[in-house]
């Protein structure tokens, strides 16, 4: 494929692209423009079920718990998976620097 062939490829995709772009954000709402009233149900009823003073808070920790749970294991997965691949690197650099001084205490003898 020539230069001039994936330059006029790239030049209609990013058209198409930019265009539908426009196109998205012609669209959306304005901003602080909320319409479901989930949120408002939220506000008037997590404080008094819950006995807190942030909604957000409320609503992670107790109407969605069961997801961030998933969330926190996964997290924590991540963690240990790596705090043993730096165990193993760790030990695998302290049997180096035994095995050093091992075989310069005999060469000293």
């Amino acid at each position: 494929m020539s230069r001039k062939v994936r330059l006029g490829l790239f030049a209609v995709s990013g058209a198409i692209l930019t265009a539908l772009l426009v196109w998205s954000f012609t669209g959306l709402r304005a901003f602080g423009d909320f319409q479901g009233e989930y949120g408002w149900i939220l506000n008037d009823v997590a404080g008094k079920e819950r006995h807190v003073t942030n909604v957000v808070a409320s609503v992670v920790f107790d109407y969605r718990g069961f997801d961030t749970l998933g969330e926190d294991f996964i997290l924590f997965a991540a963690v240990m998976g790596v705090a043993l691949l730096l165990r193993e690197a760790r030990d695998d650099r302290e049997r180096r620097e035994t095995r050093c001084a091992v075989t310069r205490s005999r060469r000293s003898v």
